[in-house]
């Protein structure tokens, strides 16, 4: 795990804007029914530019991390698969068409600019963004800021871990800005065969006009990693390589009518070396090529939102073979207030190819006083099986044509307590799922194979208090647990793990403005796993324009898994430096 820790800096004075919160394109706030854990925020605990897997890690939020984290990363919110997370950057859908492992491939190689900040929403069914959303979603954001801000960053670790970045945000005139990132890594990996070698680039242009706005994007990396029991017991070989280019467009027809349009397109390709060291002619290779072209054009006032969103997906794949997914969907919401109640509701109609679904949603918020509220959530989730989960066959995985969309029913009720510097958040829910899509164990032919589970109930309670003392010393502290009830689960065995329970502590302590302190306790537990304890902390001294940090992740060297047979990273020791404004 690779966190550039800067010591507490205080960025948060520079912002010019906020996170965008986008769990409704409604133009008043106030219809942000349900919590939105923000990056940037810091009784969320996050106040300083650390990775998002560490320090971001809710309880509710559970990242499956290969490699320190750079390379593969499964995302689980609220007790869902890595595949049932909706993955968006500036509300532009990320969602990879092969495989989930490859969702936060784009904005996690430029985690570690200090440009970059996200949000998380649990909860299922998102009418606004379609499929995908059983647990919720996360939305990664550039930050703005009113000043030119540049820096460059070493880090180096066990491993022989190696990392720099430059990068930059830059105010051209009062019309434009410019966000530039490049990043690049190399190990010799934490254990047998997960060494890597990366480089990333980002660019965002933005140009400001009267009435709106408009942001170019660029992305793009290269990957080349050791995937050691990444997916299955293989000394397995891994070469990925990204790109993204996007535009979206913002502008005000009237004060109070937005219009919307997102252009953006997605090429992602993978070569899967089963053995790396298996040089013969018949060795186990298999090269895919994905394409996303994606356009969206909505409308928004105060208290209503409405549009359409057309998105092609495409791959050539050696194994998996040449397919076409074509979407289409309209999406709609309004939202009302009366006195101390907040109604928000909101309607997408979806095509994909030959299935079509209706998801409905409909949130609820009623201040019962000024820092206590109260709220009620419902919605509809759905999703298609990825191209691999279909199609894909190797000596260890076996995927199913015959595989059904999962659908899942997801009803959700919390509370929030804001008082002063104190914050407490409970919610709970309850996630009827049905045709869930899941790697079972058959031992018959000693495969993973996908399929479906007929049903699978899931309950969770979260738990999140934090409390700032004065700007100088932040307590965290959360805790969530699951329960799931399936009609056919008996004697199933599944490849990725679900979790069980997890209880986090976290407490951040900042010296003369200089010097931070920050040490995170986990004790997590996975469903028929026993529980283990995974700790990390930092600390960090700041010399005039110069950061000086020291990391150590898994501090008492826990072994844990991450996957069925397979281990996470042992503990890690690094050490970063960064100037700032040289």
């Amino acid at each position: 795990m690779v966190i550039f820790f800067i010591a507490k800096l205080n960025f948060a004075q520079f912002y010019l804007d906020t996170v965008s919160v986008i769990s409704t394109k409604i133009l008043n706030n106030q219809f942000n029914i349900k919590p939105v854990f923000k990056l940037n925020d810091s009784l969320s605990l996050i106040n300083s530019q650390n990775n998002f897997f560490q320090y971001f890690s809710l309880s509710n939020i559970d990242v499956k991390f290969r490699s320190n984290g750079e390379n593969i990363n499964d995302l689980s919110i609220n007790g869902a698969t890595f595949e049932q997370n909706l993955v968006l950057f500036e509300g532009m859908r990320l969602n990879d068409c092969q495989t989930g492992h490859f969702n936060l491939d784009l904005p996690m190689n430029f985690f570690h600019s200090g440009l970059l900040t996200a949000e998380i929403q649990p909860g299922g069914s998102f009418s606004l963004y379609g499929s995908n959303a059983f647990g919720g979603y996360l939305n990664f954001q550039t930050l703005e800021y009113d000043e030119n801000k540049y820096d460059v960053r070493f880090s180096m670790g066990e491993g022989n871990y190696l990392s720099s970045s430059l990068n930059g945000f830059f105010n051209i005139n009062k019309n434009n800005n410019m966000l530039v990132s490049f990043v690049k890594q190399k190990s010799d990996g934490l254990r047998e065969n997960t060494d890597f070698s990366n480089i990333s680039t980002l660019i965002k242009d933005k140009i400001k006009f009267k009435n709106g706005n408009s942001n170019f994007y660029f992305f793009y990396f290269e990957k080349d990693f050791g995937a050691n029991d990444f997916y299955a017991k293989f000394p397995s070989y891994e070469k990925t390589r990204g790109l993204f280019l996007g535009n979206t467009s913002n502008y005000y027809i009237k004060d109070n009518l937005l219009v919307n349009l997102k252009i953006y397109y997605k090429k992602h390709n993978d070569t899967f070396f089963l053995n790396r060291f298996d040089n013969s002619p018949n060795a186990y290779i298999n090269h895919h090529k994905t394409f996303q072209y994606t356009t969206e054009l909505s409308f928004s006032s105060n208290n209503y939102s409405t549009g359409i969103f057309l998105q092609k997906n495409t791959i050539n794949s050696s194994n998996l073979g040449n397919h076409n997914r074509y979407n289409y969907a309209f999406f709609g919401e309004y939202g009302f207030i009366y006195k101390k109640l907040v109604i928000q509701s909101g309607m997408r109609y979806e095509f994909y190819n030959e299935n079509n679904f209706l998801s409905p949603q409909f949130n609820l918020k009623y201040f019962v006083f000024n820092n206590i509220n109260i709220f009620l959530s419902g919605g509809y989730s759905y999703r298609l099986p990825s191209f691999t989960e279909l199609y894909y066959h190797s000596p260890s995985n076996l995927g199913n044509s015959e595989l059904k969309p999962e659908k899942a029913i997801t009803v959700e009720s919390g509370i929030t307590f804001i008082k002063n510097r104190m914050r407490v958040n409970f919610y709970f829910f309850h996630r009827n799922e049905k045709d869930l899509i899941s790697w079972i164990e058959n031992k018959d032919i000693s495969k993973w194979v996908a399929s479906n589970i007929d049903k699978m109930k899931i309950y969770g309670e979260n738990l999140n208090i934090s409390y700032e003392f004065n700007n100088k010393l932040l307590l965290y502290f959360s805790g969530v647990f699951y329960q799931y009830d399936s009609s056919n689960k008996k004697g199933i065995v599944e490849k990725y793990l679900r979790p069980d329970y997890k209880l986090q502590a976290i407490i951040s302590r900042s010296f003369w403005n200089k010097v931070n302190l920050l040490y995170g306790i986990n004790y997590i537990k996975n469903v028929t796993y026993d529980p283990y304890l995974y700790s990390f902390m930092s600390i960090g001294y700041q010399y005039k324009r110069v950061v000086f940090s020291l990391e150590i992740n898994n501090l008492f060297n826990t072994e844990y898994d991450i996957l069925k047979y397979i281990k996470g990273d042992p503990r890690n020791i690094l050490f970063n430096i960064s100037f700032l404004n040289f």
